[in-house]
């Protein structure tokens, strides 16, 4: 996409205003080829998603890399940033790694930060999947009961849930819907609790699911809700992570 960058951002700020794939052929003199193209290469950086037939940009706030990089430095604890980020211990450490990726932090930079530091450190490569850290509040149901929880992370295969408790092998029913993702439908699954634990700052259990049995339609819209969770980075000199709002 290096030839193309300047127009391949302008389309993504059209995509943002709403224009469909006519409107952006017109606006931009391209051919359906030449602008499916540049649609397809958007797509696969993960900055725009088709929902529906149609694309569009996930809803995103941003945050200035060199805020948090001054922060860091600065000494300021790993609570004081996770609250003033909006962010979770996990999605911080995810902009941190990405800093260290980039050069932009080192290991000395978090000294002292011993839960950040391992979280930062561990590639969490056993699991085989990207996992998505959600910074907003996800609902999520336990069929037959009601009890409701909050997904705290996500993948196609499995996720983590706050508030609802379970044994080890034990297999559940749950139930997602979201209103501020009007293009994702309510779905459901069944998933195996594979651990449990609680968190010793709030208390509350959090349990690791896989996901054992969803249907073809169900798994679609699960694929759909993991691409619109994705955590994007964006191409700009001062570096702005961006995260789904809430």
């Amino acid at each position: 996409m290096s030839e193309q960058d300047p127009l391949a951002q302008r389309i993504l700020e059209d995509v943002r205003e709403r224009l469909n794939e006519s409107e952006l052929a017109k606006k931009h003199n391209l051919t359906a080829q030449e602008l499916q193209s540049i649609l397809a290469d958007l797509d696969e950086a993960g900055l725009i998603v088709k929902l529906e037939g149609y694309y569009q940009v996930p809803f995103m706030r941003s945050i200035n890399a060199e805020d948090i990089i001054r922060d860091v430095r600065s000494g300021v604890d790993d609570w004081d940033l996770n609250a003033k980020y909006g962010l979770t211990m996990q999605a911080l450490a995810n902009t941190i790694r990405l800093l260290m990726d980039g050069n932009r932090l080192s290991r000395s930079d978090l000294a002292g930060r011993e839960n950040l530091f391992e979280e930062v450190m561990d590639p969490n490569a056993v699991r085989g999947h990207q996992r998505y850290y959600l910074d907003f509040e996800l609902p999520i149901i336990e069929k037959g009961n009601g009890i409701r929880g909050k997904v705290h992370d996500l993948t196609e295969k499995g996720l983590g849930i706050i508030g609802i408790s379970a044994r080890v092998d034990e297999i559940k029913d749950f139930s997602i819907n979201h209103e501020k993702f009007a293009l994702i439908n309510p779905f459901s699954f069944q998933a195996r609790c594979r651990w449990m634990n609680y968190d010793r700052s709030s208390g509350e259990c959090i349990a690791g699911f896989e996901i054992v049995d969803i249907s073809p339609d169900d798994f679609l819209e699960l694929q759909k809700l993991v691409r619109m969770v994705t955590i994007h980075v964006s191409p700009s000199k001062d570096m702005k992570f961006e995260y789904p709002r809430e």
